[in-house]
C-alpha cells in the first residue's frame, strides 16, 4: 500500500493535494493566503483606479444626473437672457430720458428765443 499523499503525481499543483498529512495543510494554507492577498491587491488597484478616474458612481447614478444637468443649464441660459434683458431696459430708459432732456431744453430754447423776439420787435 502506498502512504497517503504518495498517490498523486508530483506534478499536481499544491491545491489539488489530498491529503491527511500536515504538509498538506501547509500548502493549501499558503495557496489560502496567497489567494487572499492577491484578492486584496485587485481590490486595492480598482479602488486606485476609481479615485484616479472618478468612477465612483454607476450607469443608474449617472443616469439620474444627466437630467439635473441639463436642467441647470437651462437654469443659466435664463439668468444671463434675464440679466441682458435688464441691461438693455436700463440703457434704453437712459436713451429716453437724454431725449427728454434735450426736447425740453429745446423748447425752452424757442420758448426763449420767442419771447426774446417779442420784446426785442
Amino acid at each position: 500500500m502506498s502512504s497517503p499523499g504518495q498517490d498523486v503525481p508530483a506534478a499536481a499543483p499544491a491545491l489539488l493535494t489530498a491529503g491527511p498529512g500536515p504538509a498538506d495543510v501547509r500548502i493549501s494554507q499558503r495557496a489560502a493566503d496567497a489567494a487572499v492577498v492577491e484578492s486584496e491587491r485587485l481590490h486595492q488597484r480598482r479602488l486606485q483606479a476609481a479615485w484616479l478616474h472618478g468612477s465612483t458612481r454607476t450607469a443608474a447614478d449617472r443616469l439620474t444626473v444627466w437630467p439635473w444637468a441639463l436642467v441647470g443649464l437651462l437654469v443659466t441660459i435664463l439668468i444671463v437672457a434675464g440679466m441682458g434683458i435688464a441691461s438693455a431696459f436700463r440703457a434704453q430708459q437712459r436713451l429716453d430720458e437724454e431725449q427728454r432732456r434735450r426736447v425740453s431744453s429745446d423748447v425752452i430754447r424757442v420758448d426763449t428765443a420767442r419771447q426774446c423776439s417779442a420784446i426785442c420787435n
